[in-house]
């Protein structure tokens, strides 16, 4: 006789971070360079998050012990840029997998979307999770891109690309910089990247928040012409992993030239400086997440040392 799983399903609370945390921290295992967000991170992303509704999310637990968590934003900044999509993202200990708990938590997240008139779903899946692949393609998620992960296990000298005539590199660590110049940064960040696949305005909200809830050092190195930035780069160093692990890597989270500066060298120098900013904080790897059809970043990327690691892909699902 089959025993069925009774599930007991409520809403996020500040109260359940710790516990979600726990959750995402066990469903990550064995994903290379994923890990759990910390409950600060964890709160930034939901709970202190001003667009957050507590009905677009689910905590799960079984006989009171957590064992799945999802959670749906609706952002306004993706749906006034016409993509019309919610991000979807969800998580499940091991043990509780291939038990209809990823369709029951799919299901109710699409209702909650198609609630708010959106209509579809996104979500990310790293390259090797076959449990969540699975779950996507059954309940009808479909491929619609890829992002390469590059790697440079050169711990040795960066390449020096010296400045283009007028442009003047600055650094900013991210914890010194006030609300008004975050926001700035966000501006001169949302320029660079408007004609980028899939992009949407980023608020400045979410970089504030983050800053004073990220433990991880990081660093802007911008370009700037007179007082105009022109060009950001934000290298991390992935302090909380480490740690974890036992490893020394950093990333380059951002790297965009507003059109104007374009092809004049701005990137290269950019590139080079946050990879020197990884190099100092003492780590021997960095990392880079790409576009897989962005062709002019790949040769960019590859022309310093980079190379292809791993990929992630992003699933879409248009909801009646």
């Amino acid at each position: 006789m089959r025993i069925v799983t009774e599930y007991a399903i409520t809403s996020l609370t500040e109260a359940d971070l710790e516990d979600v945390v726990g959750v995402i921290r066990r469903s990550k295992k064995e994903s290379p360079f994923e890990r759990a967000p910390t409950v600060e991170e964890m709160k930034t992303y939901t709970v202190k998050y001003s667009e957050f509704r507590p009905e677009g999310s689910w905590v799960v637990r079984v006989d009171g012990v957590p064992v799945a968590y999802a959670v749906t934003v609706v952002e306004a900044n993706r749906l006034t840029a016409g993509l019309d999509d919610v991000h979807l993202e969800f998580e499940i200990v091991p043990e509780e997998r291939g038990k209809g708990l990823d369709k029951r938590l799919i299901d109710l997240a699409s209702e909650y979307i198609r609630s708010r008139g959106v209509r579809k779903a996104r979500t990310r899946c790293v390259a090797g999770e076959s449990w969540r692949m699975d779950a996507l393609i059954s309940e009808g998620f479909a491929e619609t891109y890829r992002v390469f992960f590059l790697v440079r296990r050169t711990p040795g000298q960066v390449p020096d690309f010296p400045s283009p005539e007028g442009v003047r590199l600055v650094r900013r660590p991210f914890k010194e910089c006030g609300d008004e110049e975050l926001t700035r940064i966000v501006e001169a960040f949302n320029e660079t990247f408007r004609d980028h696949f899939n992009f949407a305005p980023e608020r400045p909200e979410m970089f504030i928040n983050y800053r004073d809830a990220s433990e991880d050092p990081e660093c802007f190195s911008l370009a700037m012409v007179g007082d105009e930035i022109v060009g950001v780069c934000l290298s991390h160093e992935d302090r909380t992993y480490n740690m974890e692990n036992g490893t020394k890597w950093g990333w380059i989270n951002i790297l965009g030239v507003k059109p104007p500066y374009r092809r004049r060298g701005v990137g290269r120098t950019l590139l080079a400086d946050g990879m020197k900013w990884v190099l100092d904080q003492g780590m021997d790897t960095t990392y880079i997440g790409v576009y897989a059809k962005n062709e002019k970043a790949l040769d960019l990327y590859r022309s310093v040392g980079f190379e292809k690691d791993r990929e992630s892909l992003w699933f879409e699902k248009r909801l009646s």
